[in-house]
């Protein structure tokens, strides 16, 4: 929480329970028998701020489960004026850079749309104004550009498959993260992604290797990374096809399954020795 807090709500915004939330947490991890974390970033995290060694600790990423063949993405089937978000509308997600971004890149795309999955309910402080979603783009975007963005809200898992197929990109605007399931689930699917390169983000997908990575909440940065892929279809599918052999050979269930099956297994040796 001392991480996700201060991204959503600013480091300056964070009151007495989020200082007690914390306390408890270090609390948690300086009592378990082991720690793991799906990204290196966050571990390295905890052990600074609570400063605590953790010795034993690994890093055991999150599975992804791998995606079919004739249901991966595929640029002859995608539609290259269609970007897909995926996230919440709040700060630490980033959602208000992604939509400034999409603005910079559909100026000078009059096709251009944006597909906005997930709760749009929530509300992002700036300078001390909290905006609803409806308000930010309202303020925002253009009206000709807010009306190329379609928020379908919170739908079903399943639905989002088609969705991401459908796009030529996925953006990912988070201001921090672990170990996001939407980006392992994008390049699970072959999808070229343009993400901020915050928190565990660049253990996933290396920059011009697997996807573009940009700095977080700069969308003139985002948008010129989504016109050089939009521009350049073909290295858009091999940074796509990249990720996706990346989620195959590292983040497959069976393989992180193992892994984690393995540390469990000498901690259990290490505690029964212990007792």
């Amino acid at each position: 929480w001392f991480i996700s807090a201060a991204a959503l709500k600013g480091a300056d915004a964070l009151v007495a329970a989020d200082r007690h939330r914390i306390h408890l947490e270090g609390r948690a991890i300086a009592a378990a028998a082991a720690i793991t974390a799906p990204s290196r970033y966050v571990l390295d995290r905890v052990r600074s701020h609570y400063a605590l060694e953790l010795p034993e600790a690994q890093v055991i990423p999150n599975a992804v489960p791998p995606v079919a063949e004739g249901e991966a993405w595929r640029p002859a089937l995608a539609d290259a004026n269609e970007l897909l978000f995926v996230g919440r509308f709040d700060r630490l997600k980033g959602a208000d850079t992604a939509l400034r971004a999409f603005a910079m890149a559909a100026a000078a795309r009059p096709g251009l749309r944006l597909t906005f999955v997930g709760p749009n309910s929530g509300a992002i402080e700036e300078d001390r104004r909290s905006r609803d979603c409806a308000q930010f783009v309202a303020d925002e975007l253009p009206a000709e550009i807010a009306s190329r963005v379609s928020f379908v809200g919170q739908i079903p898992h399943s639905d989002i498959a088609p969705l991401r197929r459908r796009a030529f990109l996925t953006l990912i605007g988070s201001r921090d993260e672990n170990f996001p399931g939407t980006l392992l689930e994008a390049i699970a699917a072959g999808s070229p992604v343009v993400a901020t390169s915050v928190g565990g983000i660049p253990e996933i997908v290396r920059h011009d290797e697997e996807g573009l990575l940009v700095p977080p909440a700069n969308p003139p940065a985002m948008a010129a990374a989504i016109a050089a892929l939009l521009d350049n279809p073909a290295h858009a599918a091999r940074l796509g096809e990249n990720a996706r052999r990346r989620a195959l050979a590292e983040y497959a269930p069976q393989s992180v399954a193992r892994r984690a099956a393995d540390h469990y297994a000498e901690v259990s040796m290490r505690c029964r020795k212990a007792s």
